[in-house]
Parts: C-alpha cells; sequence; structure tokens
C-alpha cells in the first residue's frame, strides 16, 4: 500500500527539499495526509530512526560530517516532521484532505471579521518580542525594497508576518498588509511611471512557510491592497519569488516554482511564458527587452530577449548538479551578468560565474572557498543554497560583487577572489545574522535581508547596523508562562532561539540559539 508514495517521500528527504515542496509534489500523485504520514512511517520505523542516530554519532568523531549521508537524511527527516507537525491538526477533522486548509483560512478570515465588529471593547495587544531581543534577532524577512526616489521610505518583506514600511530609513516600521488574506511577502516592485503603484508578491518565496495567494496591486503607495488576476489557492502551495516591471512599457514579469508569469494591462490578466522554476530574475540594464533568469533545481540560468516571451536555457551554466542561480547586473556595464550558482550535493558553492556579452556566454571565475557555508574562512563543507541565495553588484565598481548565504562575502576581483566581512557569530568579521535572503544597493547603501530581519551597511560591508528595532515577525513555536510570575514568559522561536522575558514583554534575552521550539 506504500510503493506509490514511499520512493517519493525518500527521494524528497535525501534532496533535503522544504515541506512545502513535499506537500505539493505528493499532493499533486493524488495523496492526502495520512497516507503520506504512513508512507513515511514505513519507510523511517523507530527502529531505523535509532539506526541512523546511532551513524550520526559516529559521523560526528569525522571533522567533515556535515557532507557525510546520515547526517544529510536526518535533516531531510526533520524537514518531514516539521511539515507534519504543523499540517495535521489543520487537515485532522477532513480526512487528511489538503482543501480543509484554505477553506479553514476562508472560515477563520470570516470570523475574524465578524469577532472585530461585534467585540466592542475587548482588545488585543502585543507583548513581544517587539524588538530584537539581546543576543538575537527579530524574525526572517525574505526582501528590503527602498522607495525609488525616497530612500527615507523602506518596505521589508517577512515572509511569515506580512509587508512593513519604513519612513524613517528603517528606525521604525509599520504593519501594510494585515487588511489583506495573506501571511508572507516575499518582493515589492514599483510601477515607474507612477510610483504610487505597486505590486506585492505574497507568501514565502525561499521556504514556503506561507504559500502564495499570488499577485497583489496598491495604488495608494501601500495604503491598501487589491489582488490582480494572478490568484491561488493557499492549498496549491505554489511559490513566487521575485516580480520585475518593464520601464517601457508597463509589462511584468513574476517568477517562482510554477513557472514564469507576464502581465500587459497592469496585472489584470497574465500569460505564463514558461514552466521552468525560477528564483531570481533581472532585466538588462538600459535594454528591458532582454531578461535574465535564476532557475531552481536543473533550471540553470535561462536569457529572454524579448521581454520574458520566449525563454532560452545558457548552456555554459550548468543544469546539473546544482540547486540554485542568483543573478546580479551592473548599470555601468550592461554586458555584464554574474550568477552564483548552489550545489544540489550539499547546497555549498558550486561556483560564480561571469558573463561579458550580455548573458550569451558565461566563464566560472572561482569554485572555492565555500562563501555559502558557515566558516568564516570558507574551509568548510555544505551550506543552505537551496533556502538563502543572493548576490549584488556595487553600483560604483563593476569588479565588485557580495553574495549572501549564510554569511555575507565580498569580491573585488569579479569573483575570483573572496573575503568574508560579516558572519553569523563573529569570527573575527562584524555581526550579521546568518541565512542572507537578498541584498540589494540603494546609492551607497548596502541591504541585506536574513533571517534576523533588517540590516545595512554604509560603507562596502566594513560595518553593518541592525535596521530590526521594531518588527515584531517572530516566528513562534509555542510559550510558557510562569505559574507564580506573570511578568515571566518564555518562547521558542524559528531561527531565533528561545527567548526568555521577566518583565512581561518589555526586554527580552535569548538563552538559547538556532531553533527554539516549545518550551516552559
Amino acid at each position: 500500500m506504500f510503493s506509490k508514495f514511499t520512493s517519493t517521500i525518500v527521494l524528497l528527504l535525501l534532496a533535503q527539499n522544504t515541506y512545502a515542496q513535499t506537500w505539493l509534489e505528493l499532493k499533486e500523485q493524488g495523496a492526502n495526509y495520512y497516507q503520506i504520514k504512513a508512507a513515511f512511517d514505513h519507510e523511517y520505523s523507530p527502529d531505523r530512526l535509532k539506526e541512523i542516530s546511532k551513524e550520526l554519532r559516529k559521523e560526528a568523531q569525522n571533522p567533515s560530517h556535515i557532507t557525510d549521508k546520515f547526517e544529510k537524511e536526518m535533516e531531510g527527516v526533520v524537514h518531514f516532521q516539521r511539515w507534519s507537525h504543523w499540517i495535521e491538526p489543520r487537515v485532522r477533522e477532513s480526512g487528511g484532505r489538503f482543501e480543509a486548509v484554505s477553506n479553514g483560512l476562508t472560515r477563520a478570515i470570516a470570523e475574524q471579521s465578524r469577532v472585530i465588529s461585534n467585540r466592542g471593547g475587548a482588545s488585543w495587544s502585543l507583548i513581544g518580542p517587539k524588538s530584537t531581543a539581546i543576543g538575537g534577532g527579530n524574525g526572517r524577512i525574505n526582501a528590503v525594497r527602498v522607495h525609488p526616489t525616497n530612500p527615507s521610505i523602506v518596505f521589508a518583506c517577512s515572509p511569515a508576518g506580512g509587508l512593513w514600511k519604513s519612513l524613517n530609513g528603517g528606525s521604525s516600521w509599520t504593519a501594510i498588509s494585515d487588511a489583506i488574506a495573506l501571511l508572507g511577502a516575499t518582493d515589492v516592485a514599483f510601477d515607474p511611471t507612477n510610483l504610487n503603484t505597486m505590486y506585492l508578491v505574497t507568501g514565502d518565496g525561499d521556504a514556503g512557510d506561507a504559500a502564495s495567494t499570488g499577485i497583489y496591486k496598491s495604488v495608494d503607495g501601500g495604503a491598501t491592497w487589491s489582488p490582480t488576476g494572478l490568484t491561488f489557492a493557499m492549498s496549491n502551495r505554489r511559490l513566487l519569488s521575485k516580480i520585475l516591471i518593464n520601464p517601457t512599457n508597463g509589462a511584468l514579469i513574476v517568477g517562482g516554482s510554477a513557472g514564469i508569469f507576464r502581465s500587459l494591462d497592469g496585472g489584470a490578466s497574465w500569460t505564463q511564458t514558461s514552466t521552468k522554476s525560477v528564483r531570481d530574475l533581472e532585466f538588462q540594464p538600459n535594454n528591458p527587452s532582454v531578461v535574465f533568469a535564476g532557475g531552481y533545481g536543473s533550471t540553470g540560468f535561462c536569457r529572454s530577449a524579448d521581454g520574458g516571451v520566449t525563454w532560452s536555457t545558457i548552456a555554459s551554466i550548468p543544469t546539473s548538479g546544482i540547486i540554485r542561480v542568483a543573478v546580479a547586473v551592473t548599470a555601468l556595464d550592461p554586458n555584464y551578468v554574474y550568477c552564483l550558482v548552489g550545489n544540489n550535493s550539499d547546497y555549498g558553492f558550486k561556483g560564480l560565474y561571469l558573463s561579458t556579452d550580455g548573458g550569451l556566454t558565461f566563464t566560472l571565475k572561482s569554485s572555492s572557498p565555500n562563501i555559502l557555508g558557515w566558516n568564516a574562512a570558507g574551509n568548510d563543507a555544505g551550506g543552505q543554497a537551496w533556502y538563502d541565495l543572493s548576490l549584488t553588484v556595487d553600483p560604483s565598481v563593476k569588479t565588485t560583487i557580495y553574495t549572501g548565504g549564510v554569511n555575507i562575502w565580498k569580491s573585488t576581483t569579479s569573483g575570483t577572489t573572496w573575503s568574508c566581512i560579516a558572519h553569523w557569530s563573529g569570527s573575527g568579521a562584524p555581526y550579521v545574522h546568518a541565512d542572507n535572503h537578498d541584498m540589494s544597493f540603494t546609492g551607497t547603501t548596502l541591504w541585506a535581508a536574513n533571517d534576523g530581519g533588517v540590516f545595512c551597511s554604509v560603507n562596502g560591508g566594513s560595518s553593518w547596523t541592525d535596521k530590526s528595532a521594531n518588527l515584531p515577525i517572530a516566528q513562534l513555536y509555542g510559550f510558557g508562562q510562569s505559574a507564580t510570575n506573570a511578568s515571566k514568559l518564555i518562547g521558542g522561536q524559528q531561527d531565533h532561539g528561545t527567548n526568555l522575558t521577566t518583565n512581561a514583554g518589555t526586554s527580552f534575552t535569548e538563552v538559547l540559539g538556532g531553533d527554539g521550539m516549545q518550551c516552559f
């Protein structure tokens, strides 16, 4: 009874795919939750898990154990168990049918509206964390986007906390997407002909913590939002990652797990122009008819010469042995195109590639050190290229580039040589929280969006400032309150450890790092 789904589960575990992708692929095979869970339990019995744990202890004696078989397999098991923990209570009453998730969201939104309209004076107030925990971070950010003509206006896209806006360069933030039915935000783009018109990519394009409901549009600078013609049910578990607006004709181009979509009428209608999974999109500077796409999995790097209508795969960027491609361009030389590539074996550094002919051909500039790993010296193995991969070019020097993975690295030689300029645990480099999902320049300010919030540098990465002061976007797994002291609470957060307050939320302190879970 397990043969239909077991092989798929095993392959996904070994590939360390996200649980969102696990859900989507098995759902499309016709499985419900309980069939998927039964197949997992069949393949990973208690005895099998004990065997893996035993082998892990052996591997731990080997300095290179990060790349070993059982370590990678257990990472996949943990991803599946996270997904199972999240989805089971949401589909229990429907017999495991995934449609219950989107139906439940619809009911919850309706109930929330009813309660708000009838609750009178009843209200909730935020306890926290309201600001950065001492020794920790705030929450995940997928991208930072700055207003094209006013650098004081900054938008932060939170994958499970919606869209936030700052009017003072990131010193304080206000949530601006709470009125629409979405949990996550991944990207924002401004219409160059009317900067009050904005487009929002919903969901969590990097990890699937929130599925995309499509593209939303605002015509009043983000004050209100409406869905466009590109919409998805949350049960589809679609992921969108990047949106571009052609400055010459207003065409919209959006890329994600389901392919590339294009609109010529301000988002009212859309045409799918590619089924390839992509994570990054860039126009060629000064020529938006040429579009570059950085893919996921075997997509590799694609190029369009007709504004995103048709796409060609460029052979000099590999399509096998890779997991993801990030793309960067520079107005200093429109023929320069950089690609940062992660491998699919351990999600470490596959290579930095450079094109000097507008993305037609590429040359490998380097494949070491491992700029996607955890070590500031780059002498370890592995990384998280499936989850965090970003690349940008210095606006004043076309040969200076910055990469974001677990840490931030800089090259002044077009990727031939590297230095680590920001590290998650110090290690001699300035501190920036781990797992950098997006990097971009506004003038001389370099912005980094990562699992700790929003960071920026105004001196080429020599020093960094945390701009996450009041972004309450932590993803809590659970919390506990003291039975004898109402002011004492402890919470476990995704990516931000276990955080304690003894003063009813005035301040929090991280008491354990990594992923916090249930606590009391």
